[in-house]
């Protein structure tokens, strides 16, 4: 009985969610208990203590929760979790890209100097974003 109680919480989760809390993907979802069930018993059918990971999220990446925090997890495991898991996100697939680009661009484009000593690292950072603020248009945000 209890196991297609779990199914049926783990497909209603999964229905509920349509993709990973964390990463957005819609492929290989997992239902996950924010508070284990074998810790609280009566949440173990609650879908409020229910959200849909992805299987690299959930267990199987270096950063999924399972592999950080075992099974013993709660409310504020996860949400540190997830803050900690967008974070790396951003930086992996926004902010290294464009730092790649912007670096490109100011050594083939602009013929930027990167002659570097040890003692010039804090000059050369700071001379390449003026470069780079010189020759980009103003970009206005309005939302």
């Amino acid at each position: 009985m209890s196991d297609k109680k779990l199914h049926a919480w783990a497909r209603d989760v999964k229905k509920r969610d349509r993709r990973c809390k964390a990463c957005g993907t819609k492929k290989n979802l997992e239902a996950h208990h924010i508070y284990p069930k074998s810790l609280y018993p009566k949440r173990k059918y609650d879908l409020d203590n229910g959200v849909a990971l992805c299987r690299n999220c959930h267990r199987e990446s270096f950063l999924a929760y399972h592999a950080i925090f075992g099974y013993k997890g709660n409310i504020f495991k996860y949400r540190f979790w997830l803050l900690i898991r967008k974070i790396y996100l951003f930086l992996l697939y926004i902010a290294l890209p464009i730092f790649i680009v912007v670096l490109l661009w100011a050594i083939f484009v602009q013929d930027y100097d990167l002659t570097l000593n040890t003692h010039d690292v804090k000059g050369f950072i700071f001379n390449l974003f003026e470069t780079i603020k010189e020759h980009l248009p103003k970009i206005t945000i309005t939302f």
